[in-house]
This record gives structure tokens, C-alpha cells and sequence, in this order.
């Protein structure tokens, strides 16, 4: 008598590792509002490692598309080709949302038909964060976007280890 069994090929998720847990946390703690920290929290607790994913292909990807879903506006990207707009639209909320304030940010329609990669887009957003001690941290991800947050201008030296524990480097 043959008996047949099936073998479940279907890798398993893979816990992510404290270290990289533990950077997230420092993120959210320094750059998200305080009342999205106890969501975000459980979602780092449960977080797999997402490298190599057929459908993310890294965790922080994994990340970005979970906050988007939840319209955290924390870990942002924008395409490296994107209009302004889209970047205004982001920073505008991050720092509504996350730091309760209402700042006077650069006109999208000062910039119409530039993209953000332009070199006069960023630092002109930089110098109006500026003025509320806040500014654009920028993860290195080797890719053609821009991923970004805001944060105070003072934990800059935490969000670049945190940023560090998660596997990137702080621009």
C-alpha cells in the first residue's frame, strides 16, 4: 500500500529581526503623531522580513504600502520623476498630521512641469520645514525614488541610527 503525502513548499514568513523592529519603533516614536503610535506599534510587533519578497522585495517597501493603506504619512516615496505636487501633498500632511502644524510650504504651482528631482525642489521645502525646527530625512535605498520623513531638526542623530538598524543609510 502507497501512501501519498503532501509536502507544503510554501516558504515561511520569516520574523524580522529586533534590531530592525527596533529601528521602525525609534521612527515612529520620533516622526509619527503620538495617537498612531499604538497601531503602528502592533504592526511592527507582527512584522515579517519582507527581503527578497516576489511582490515587495524588501521590507521597508512592505512598510510604505502598509502606512498608505492607513494613511499614516510617515515613510513616504515619491518617483524621482513625480510632480511637485505629489511631494507638497505628502510633506503637507506629514507635518499636519504628525507634528499638529499648519506651515507655509513652497507652491506646487511654482513648479509646474518640474519634476522633484529637480536641485532647487528639495532645499526650498528643507528651508520652510527649517523655520519649525523640522526637516526631510532621506533613506538611501539605491533605487530611482525618493523615500523620505520628516523629523525634528533636533533627533536627527537617533532617526539616522534608526534608520540604520532597518538596514539603510540616513541622506
Amino acid at each position: 500500500m502507497q501512501t501519498s503525502e503532501t509536502v507544503d513548499v510554501t516558504p515561511q514568513p520569516r520574523p524580522l529581526s529586533d534590531t530592525e523592529k527596533n529601528g521602525y519603533r525609534t521612527l515612529a516614536a520620533l516622526c509619527l503623531a503620538k495617537e498612531k503610535q499604538d497601531e503602528m506599534a502592533v504592526f511592527i510587533d507582527n512584522l515579517n522580513d519582507f527581503e527578497g519578497d516576489d511582490g515587495y522585495f524588501t521590507t521597508l517597501n512592505y512598510v510604505m504600502d502598509w502606512e498608505d493603506d492607513h494613511d499614516l504619512f510617515f515613510i513616504m516615496a515619491v518617483d524621482w520623476k513625480e510632480e511637485v505636487d505629489t511631494l507638497e501633498w505628502r510633506i503637507d500632511n506629514a507635518v499636519k498630521n504628525n507634528f499638529g502644524l499648519c506651515i507655509s510650504l513652497p507652491d506646487p504651482q511654482d513648479y509646474i512641469d518640474t519634476p522633484v528631482y529637480d536641485p532647487k525642489v528639495f532645499p526650498d521645502y528643507e528651508a520652510a520645514l527649517s523655520k519649525h525646527d523640522l526637516k526631510l530625512g532621506f533613506i538611501d535605498t539605491q533605487a530611482d525614488e525618493y523615500v523620505f520623513f520628516v523629523h525634528r531638526t533636533a533627533d536627527q542623530s537617533a532617526v539616522e541610527e534608526a534608520v540604520r538598524q532597518i538596514g539603510y543609510r540616513y541622506k
